[in-house]
């Protein structure tokens, strides 16, 4: 019977290893806030942060002046974000890709202001 038992427990322990490692493996969540900067509110939507198509993030939210909305972002090293703000005309008013360094460089805050477009 030890010999059994032997081979239960390393069945077992090598269960909860691919089960440990599952929960960690691929978490690389992202909390980000988004500022409406300007003046006049913005629609913003974000493109590479693993979103669905018919997501909140990718149809659109709507941000007045000085207004903020967090989420958390899915984003790969080597992987960016798209994010791009229109105004009420549907007119691009901000676009720009962040890479994970760049979103840790502004301190997990994106501001939009009007006048960026380096998409």
């Amino acid at each position: 019977m030890t010999g059994a038992w032997a081979h239960v427990r390393s069945a077992s322990l090598l269960l909860l290893a691919i089960l440990a490692a599952g929960c960690f493996a691929g978490d690389r969540g992202t909390d980000i806030t988004v500022r409406n900067g300007a003046e006049q509110a913005l629609t913003y939507s974000v493109r590479g942060v693993g979103e669905g198509p018919d997501s909140e993030i990718a149809r659109g939210i709507r941000l007045e002046p000085g207004q903020m909305r967090s989420q958390t972002w899915l984003l790969d090293n080597g992987a960016s974000a798209r994010v791009e703000a229109r105004d009420d005309e549907g007119t691009v008013r901000y676009c720009r890709r962040f890479a994970l360094g760049d979103l840790r460089s502004a301190g997990w805050v994106v501001v939009l202001t009007l006048g960026v477009d380096s998409c």
